[in-house]
């Protein structure tokens, strides 16, 4: 992504993930690269001024780049979804075998604290360690970095859209606070908006009587680049995960460090 201090590249150069990531992090340089080797190669010789300074790569999406060495393997498993029907591409939505999740390790199951799940990784891969993770509505906001407080926003009539890989996720974070939509608009994953998106949007919601566009961070991060009004709102999530899965990261760490 560039510099650790400003995002340097649009949407369209970068994706809509990358540039999310670079805004949500600020400080950590965000790479995208089709080579996750010359993007860390370039990393390092663009953000290491002293080559005796510790330093972490996080690789997203990584499990399956063999050509890589990595220190640690953690693997996020849905926890309302985890396997699908157990079958591999493209008949299924697993990309390698179930079995390879031996090279594993550590695993963090998301979305629902799946008791089952959990005991069905402890028993396949004993003394690997699960942990469970939730995300968690932070706030809503608009293009103006304009504030809308959680306990308003279940007071206004709602409409709202998205184009992410699970629509129905986005439904559940709605009915988690307690929000049932007059309106909801589902587009293709990564979709970017146009203007004729925008206006069509608006026409349905007003034909439904509603006060609020709401979205999430991944759709805002593109709609900014288009003229949309102050009542266009994205929910801001963050991830929360147990204590020890970050004493568990950081002890592993700690101990490749020393070899």
């Amino acid at each position: 992504m560039g510099n650790p201090l400003s995002v340097i590249h649009t949407v369209k150069d970068a994706g809509d993930e990358p540039v999310l990531m670079a805004e949500r992090i600020k400080g950590v340089p965000v790479i995208k690269s089709a080579s996750r080797y010359e993007g860390g190669i370039f990393a390092l010789q663009s953000f290491l001024s002293n080559p005796a300074e510790p330093f972490i790569f996080i690789l997203d999406d990584g499990f399956q780049h063999w050509s890589l060495h990595r220190d640690i393997n953690i693997v996020l498993v849905d926890g309302l979804n985890p396997f699908g029907n157990r079958k591999m591409l493209p008949l299924g939505i697993l990309r390698e075998p179930l079995g390879e999740l031996k090279r594993a390790d550590i695993f963090v199951i998301t979305r629902s604290r799946n008791e089952q799940l959990a005991d069905e990784l402890r028993d396949a891969w004993p003394g690997k360690p699960v942990y469970f993770s939730e995300y968690r509505v932070v706030r809503a906001i608009n293009k103006a970095a304009a504030e809308l407080p959680l306990e308003a926003l279940r007071n206004k009539r709602v409409f709202a859209f998205c184009g992410i890989a699970h629509p129905e996720s986005f439904r559940q974070t709605l009915a988690s606070l307690s929000l049932l939509p007059a309106g909801f608009k589902a587009y293709r994953d990564h979709y970017f908006y146009t203007p004729k998106d925008l206006h069509n949007l608006q026409r349905q919601s007003k034909g439904l009587q509603c006060d609020v566009l709401l979205t999430t961070e991944k759709d805002m991060i593109k709609l900014k680049e288009l003229k949309i009004p102050d009542t266009v709102f994205s929910l801001e999530m963050e991830w929360n995960t147990d204590h020890a899965f970050y004493d568990e990261v950081f002890r592993r760490i700690g101990e490749n460090q020393k070899r």
